[in-house]
């Protein structure tokens, strides 16, 4: 790949990374804020973090799946 291409691509990402980093945290931001402000359903948590998956470009189906995956407990050794 050409030198000058490279750098492009390579500012494309980077660009696309800040986005994405800006959207996941503004999100973020504004689900936590629902929560303590006002009443969500049950399932307002696996919602957010299904439509922010998709957002970011994983499919239908694989983000509703990861949205309701259990998190595993840490391992505190």
């Amino acid at each position: 790949m050409e030198p000058n291409r490279a750098r492009s691509e390579l500012a494309r990402a980077l660009a696309s990374l800040g986005a994405a980093e800006a959207l996941g945290m503004g999100t973020l931001a504004i689900a936590i804020r629902t929560v303590l402000v006002d009443k969500t359903p049950s399932d307002f948590g696996e919602s957010i973090a299904a439509m922010t998956l998709q957002a970011m470009g994983v499919e239908h189906e694989e983000a509703l799946r990861l949205s309701a995956a259990a998190i595993p407990e840490p391992d505190r050794r």
